[in-house]
Order: C-alpha cells, then structure tokens, then sequence
C-alpha cells in the first residue's frame, strides 16, 4: 500500500523522515527518490567539508543512498534516516579522505626516492 496524502488525516502527516522509513519498510523504490529528492544537496554540501572533488562527493552520496537501499529495504527502520545519511556521508568521506593520504604519501615516497636517485646519478658523474 502506497502511502498519500489523501489516506493521512491531515493532522498526522508524516515528515520526510518518517515518509522514507515507512516506504523503506514496505520495500518502495519510491523512498530512494523521496530520499534523493529531500537530502542529496544538503549531503553533497555536507561532503564537501571533507572532499574538494566533487565527482568523489557524488559517488560517496549515492553510495550512502545504495547503502540505505540495501541494509534496510523490507525491515523496519529505527532511528533517523537523516541521521544514517549524514553518518554514512561522513564515515565514507573520511575513508576516503584516508586512503587519498595513504596514496598521497606513497607518491610522495616514490618522488622522493626518485629525486634521491637523480642527485645519486648527478653527484656520481662529477
């Protein structure tokens, strides 16, 4: 049974929040867009505290859409959604902020060894 706003007495509209819980727990797609719709500008805002790439922004906020999706279609949800998106836009964005330094220090460490190599070879022809 889809939910309208012509089966809820005025008095007891759901908020956005609750709206996507209750799709979610009735396995809707509809959710996802009603959760697109509602918090995927203030995520991507909220990424960007994190990441300057906005290409990375948005795979990171589509994934936490994917993640709500897939952990919690079919089943009752309990707690905030808007809470579990901005959690998993979080979580997701400093891993990802952690493997970026893991690769950055690796390049580094790559240059520098290269540049050691270069004034090696430099000081070996004098």
């Amino acid at each position: 049974m889809q939910i309208t706003d012509k089966t809820i007495p005025s008095h007891l509209h759901p908020t956005p929040d609750e709206r996507i819980a209750i799709l979610l727990e009735q396995d809707d797609h509809n959710c996802l867009r009603l959760a697109f719709d509602h918090y995927y500008k203030p995520l991507c805002l909220y990424a960007t505290r994190y990441l300057l790439s906005y290409d990375d922004i948005e795979d990171i906020v589509q994934s936490a859409f994917i993640s709500l999706w897939r952990n919690h279609r079919g089943k009752p949800f309990v707690g905030s959604v808007r809470s579990y998106l901005f959690g998993a836009v979080a979580k997701a964005s400093l891993k990802h902020m952690e493997d970026g330094q893991r690769y950055f220090f690796t390049d580094l460490e790559c240059v520098t060894e290269s540049l050691i190599d270069e004034l090696t070879a430099d000081t070996n022809k004098d």
